[in-house]
């Protein structure tokens, strides 16, 4: 066995082929676009696994082939071929413990698990810690004997965290169901969880199938985006219309690409940027697309001073909040903006936090298709001009607040 750099080990235990019957072999079956047994070893890899063996019985150069078919992996994965993996994961443990940082994840077949249950495996105070169901354990590197570690052993109930092995076709449903639940964000609001995901996790479930990826399809709805911007420009009616519809449509699809790169382990921070850059890029250019068609149907003189504040506060917000994420390495999601009110106890913190579901685009989307079915697009103007207001002054607050709170930390 190489030595590998100290990182959290994992030790794999894949069982011999007929011990999948019905065609359900981990190297086969595949949930959403991927094999069971790549499922296992990506959340692995996602959880902070750098070092991986599988211990099988099968012909360790099968198993090796289909590794390097599948190029794209992260972490350095061997595989042993054992009569017994069971009777020889005490002495493979011991090894990998050696190597290893802070201790091992003993996976005890493959499974579809969420990568956050490693590190709170790992956080159960140095202790053996295991996942109810036993199938996934991380044992500290000074206590993988099994003599100890069944002894210490602290089962953890996960809260909402997916960890189930597939044997049969109701094993199948039930983790595909628990995988598009997970989809959902804590974060979503009415219209999101209720509206919005129904529809793009179907379209996700479809797509997970093919080539195509997280990035591309961002691109894609970028795209959209540009003819949302097309049609508001031509307004009055129809032009409102159906721009109304498609900006509603894509706030949608927007969901898409992050379903898919959860559901196929290919979110990145590069793929985070860039969802970010092309979801912004899109809404300024339908604001703008907007102006044209209003200024073109015949505005007022409030109107104008009102179109003409909404892009000045629109691209300072912008520019403000993409200066906070560089500024503070907050990734390359807005949502990473730290703002105070959402923790704040006073009058002020509480009504903007009954106001923040407005400034979500998955509302905002549906307000903006319901006045453009109406004809009635004119009125989101004000509503935009005092939201992007507000928006730039809480960015602002924002970079006041985190800079004072890193420099009390200093101290």
């Amino acid at each position: 066995m190489s030595q590998p750099k100290q990182t959290t080990a994992a030790l794999v235990l894949l069982p011999a082929t007929d011990a999948y019957p019905n065609g359900f072999d981990p190297l086969q079956l595949r949930i959403y676009g991927l094999t069971l047994f790549e499922r296992t070893l990506k959340a692995l890899e996602r959880g902070g696994c750098g070092h991986i063996l599988i211990l099988t019985p099968r012909a360790s150069s099968g198993v090796q082939q289909w590794l390097k078919i599948r190029r794209d992996w992260e972490a350095q994965i061997e595989v042993q071929q054992s009569e017994n993996p069971e009777e020889d994961q005490n002495r493979t443990l011991a090894a990998l413990a050696a190597a290893a940082a802070d201790g091992v994840v003993l996976v005890r077949e493959p499974i579809v698990f969420d990568q956050k249950l490693i590190p709170r495996l790992k956080g159960q105070k140095k202790q053996p810690a295991a996942v109810a169901n036993g199938l996934l354990t991380f044992l500290p590197k000074e206590k993988t004997s099994k003599d100890q570690w069944e002894k210490e052993v602290q089962h953890y109930t996960p809260d909402f965290l997916l960890c189930h092995s597939v044997k049969t076709v109701a094993d199948k449903k039930t983790v595909k169901k628990l995988l598009r639940q997970s989809l959902i964000k804590p974060t979503d609001g009415w219209v999101s969880r209720h509206l919005n995901r129904p529809v793009s996790i179907s379209i996700s479930r479809v797509l997970a199938h093919t080539p195509i990826t997280p990035n591309q399809f961002t691109v894609f709805t970028g795209l959209l985006g540009v003819l949302t911007a097309y049609l508001l420009s031509t307004g009055p009616y129809w032009g409102f219309m159906l721009g109304a519809f498609l900006f509603h449509f894509t706030s949608i699809l927007d969901g898409v690409d992050g379903e898919l790169a959860r559901l196929k382990f290919k979110a990145s921070p590069f793929g985070q940027w860039l969802d970010t850059l092309v979801d912004n890029s899109s809404y300024v250019l339908a604001l703008i697309g907007y102006l044209i068609g209003l200024y073109n149907d015949g505005v007022t003189p409030f109107e104008k001073w009102a179109g003409i504040s909404t892009l000045v506060f629109t691209t300072l917000a912008l520019a403000s909040m993409y200066y906070y994420l560089k500024r503070f390495d907050k990734g390359g999601s807005l949502l990473n903006i730290e703002y105070s009110y959402k923790e704040g106890n006073g009058w002020s913190d509480k009504l903007l936090r009954s106001l923040a579901p407005l400034g979500k685009r998955d509302l905002f989307a549906l307000i903006f298709f319901l006045l453009g079915l109406l004809g009635q697009l004119h009125l989101a103007l004000v509503f935009i001009s005092v939201m992007t207001a507000i928006l730039f002054a809480l960015s602002i607050k924002a970079h006041v607040d985190t800079a004072r709170q890193l420099r009390s930390e200093r101290k």
